[in-house]
């Protein structure tokens, strides 16, 4: 929401934000990958993985 607003009130270059957001939310089902579950799994290994993943 912030990209959008930002957006609209300082430049267009802010909506490849909330586009890219989009794109990652809309194949992330699909393809089982979500940066975010990435950067979770490799910060806190010692945990469960996140998404049901092995550790390997």
């Amino acid at each position: 929401m912030l990209s959008v607003i930002l957006g609209v009130t300082v430049s267009t270059q802010w909506l490849w934000i909330a586009g890219v957001v989009a794109a990652l939310q809309i194949l992330s089902p699909v393809t089982r990958f979500c940066p975010v579950y990435f950067v979770l799994n490799k910060v806190m290994p010692d945990t469960e993985p996140v998404m049901g993943r092995s550790k390997v």
